[in-house]
């Protein structure tokens, strides 16, 4: 049985998928209904397939508006840039480009 944390993070995560499919205004026993017709069709791997699908292009187009119109930043160092953060940082929004050998935030 998984610890309460994970527990806790599990149902705070359902809850956010049940809100973002517009499924919350349900009443309660037409959401019961609904995620019981779910554990029904769970065995069935054609539509786990589907759903899997379905899940992940409706997650792509979530991204992509939310990235929409945003720029990535790369700074240029004119010296040999050190993989070391140049200053700690308590929460860091930037790493280090091994290929290109430059910061990107």
């Amino acid at each position: 049985m998984p610890g309460r944390k994970v527990r806790t993070r599990r149902l705070i995560e359902a809850g956010g998928l049940i809100e973002k499919t517009g499924l919350l205004d349900l009443e309660p026993t037409r959401s019961m209904g609904a995620l019981l017709s779910l554990r029904d069709g769970a065995s069935d791997k054609d539509q786990v397939s589907k759903w899997t699908a379905l899940g992940g292009r409706s997650f792509a187009r979530e991204a992509s508006a939310r990235d929409e119109g945003k720029e990535p930043v790369v700074l240029t160092f004119r010296v040999l840039c050190q993989r070391r953060r140049p200053r700690p940082c308590a929460r860091p929004v930037s790493h280090f480009n091994k290929v290109l050998q430059h910061w990107e935030a």
